[in-house]
């Protein structure tokens, strides 16, 4: 094409990427690539063997981890960052539960010897007030909600002339003679279990098995649990017949005197 001096020759380019490609080049053909060298059996096990060694090694020491086995750190070995990130993580949680254990160790050492004092002190106690129980002048008799007796000393079994199993069969007022005391006893103690009267204090007669009156001082307190329910009474009784009988006996020495006082004027 052109104009008589000057001329365009047209050619045609394939479509590409935008750069320029010879003919020379296009029609020429590619170098085969290079293949990559064969991995043999044994350079795959050393492989594997460089992974899995280390892996195995943390999986037993997890094991002993488990067993509560803390003395020793942790032994893995690997040039393998991960695997390293993990032994890390595993010796800071094997010294984290040495040291858990430890504290709780001394913390059971210390509860140990709290529960050793306080049962010592307890078990002085129980004998510092059995000893009061069994050798006490008063009588002391413990019954249940129920009226049934949970337990006496031989100072009541005294008093009463009764033996404990015949105690047993026997109803809690049965010994009292004055109806107006038996009728109190039922009322104080229906206060009691109402929570409306925690302790009461009275003179009463009483019957012994061979028939003799008895004079006491009654002290009745009423036991309640945990939850503050009633549970049991104590009763604590004293003997004061002889001073009773003095009583009565200055009463009408008095009265004589009077008597005779009054015969005179």
């Amino acid at each position: 094409i052109g104009n008589g001096k000057h001329h365009l020759i047209p050619t045609y380019q394939p479509a590409t990427n935008g750069a320029y490609e010879s003919a020379r080049r296009k029609n020429s053909t590619p170098a085969p690539a290079r293949a990559a060298a064969p991995i043999t059996a044994p350079t795959a096990a050393v492989m594997a063997r460089r992974f899995s060694a280390p892996l195995e090694s943390l999986a037993a020491e997890s094991l002993r981890l488990g067993d509560m086995k803390l003395d020793q750190p942790i032994a893995t070995r690997s040039g393998l960052r991960e695997v390293n990130t993990l032994v890390d993580a595993q010796e800071r949680m094997r010294v984290a539960l040495q040291n858990s254990m430890g504290e709780l160790e001394a913390s059971n050492r210390e509860l140990e010897a709290r529960v050793d004092a306080r049962t010592r002190e307890l078990a002085e106690r129980e004998a510092y007030f059995r000893a009061i129980f069994e050798n006490t002048g008063a009588g002391i008799v413990s019954r249940g909600r129920d009226r049934k007796l949970i337990n006496a000393n031989r100072a009541f079994f005294d008093f009463i002339g009764y033996t404990r199993e015949e105690m047993e069969a026997l109803d809690s007022a049965a010994f009292i003679v004055q109806s107006g005391d038996q009728a109190a006893l039922r009322e104080n103690l229906a206060k009691m279990e109402r929570g409306e009267l925690t302790s009461y204090r009275v003179e009463r007669q009483y019957r012994r098995k061979d028939g003799t009156l008895l004079w006491a001082d009654v002290v009745t307190t009423s036991i309640h649990d945990d939850a503050g329910q009633y549970v049991a009474t104590v009763t604590i009784i004293n003997d004061v017949t002889e001073r009773k009988k003095m009583a009565d006996e200055l009463r009408d020495a008095r009265e004589v005197a009077e008597d005779a006082t009054r015969a005179k004027s």
